[in-house]
């Protein structure tokens, strides 16, 4: 009898570890502003960023997010970084984006935008861009090259795209 309570015990042990286990992995959303947005990607050296404006309330959006974990796969030590910028709603911040991006298995970083404005913001980003989402803004930092495509993108198109930089 003594070994049934024991063998729970156990068993509540093992459960709590490797529920901490995923908490550690967990990735942690930070917010960011486009001043700051931009101030790492002027800064980033050699590095290329492909940067994916989503909303976890934009289908297209969702849709498109698997090419961007692909996409960072590919990217396996090359000077790529990808962001994933979350334009969610203060009210979705952070215990609705946290979960939606675990239950997602997102692997690149996850920034949202604390920023309520898209006419002072999108100005600060990218002045022509027209406010749609998704939306991915491609920067050479070394170069200052950029490119900004609005609408769905997959992989092999920014691949091709980050090949003929």
């Amino acid at each position: 009898m003594t070994q049934k309570p024991l063998l729970h015990k156990w068993m509540l042990l093992l459960v709590t570890v490797l529920l901490n286990s995923a908490a550690v992995h967990a990735q942690i959303i930070g917010a960011c502003t486009a001043a700051s947005l931009s101030g790492r990607i002027k800064y980033g050296g050699d590095t290329i960023y492909v940067v994916n404006f989503w909303a976890t309330w934009c289908a297209p959006c969702i849709r498109e997010l698997p090419e961007f974990d692909r996409l960072n796969t590919l990217a396996n030590g090359a000077p790529v970084k990808v962001l994933l910028v979350s334009l969610d709603f203060k009210t979705e911040y952070p215990v609705r984006l946290n979960t939606f991006v675990q239950r997602m298995h997102l692997k690149p970083e996850v920034l949202w935008l604390n920023e309520t404005d898209p006419n002072t913001f999108i100005p600060k980003l990218y002045p022509d861009w027209e406010g749609t989402v998704p939306a991915t803004w491609i920067i050479w930092s070394k170069t200052g090259r950029q490119r900004f495509l609005e609408g769905v993108v997959d992989a092999l198109q920014i691949t091709t795209l980050l090949s003929n930089g």
